[in-house]
């Protein structure tokens, strides 16, 4: 089962930039994973890293949004396939 932080993080972060945007939001999560060290060693700990990626940041107006969100969202839906494309090692960055 894919990721549902990296799923959150792509619709917090680029739902309305298309496949394009959002299959870049994955790319760069799992590189920073890859990279390890200050970024973090997961894709949770990437992904929630204070400042990183603002759809976590406590006062961001998308925090509520994308905690919300569930699976009879297409957009979120979508970030799920992604999501799921990008932790198979699927997706080219």
């Amino acid at each position: 089962m894919i990721d549902n932080i990296l799923a959150r993080t792509i619709f917090g972060e680029a739902r309305g930039e298309g496949e394009l945007g959002m299959e870049a939001v994955a790319c760069v999560v799992l590189n920073r994973v890859k990279i390890g060290g200050w970024w973090g060693k997961t894709i949770e700990e990437v992904c929630v890293k204070p400042w990183q990626f603002s759809c976590w940041n406590k006062n961001d107006p998308n925090l509520p949004k994308l905690l919300a969100v569930d699976h009879e969202d297409e957009q979120f839906q979508r970030c799920l396939e992604i999501a799921q494309k990008a932790y198979n090692g699927n997706l080219p960055d």
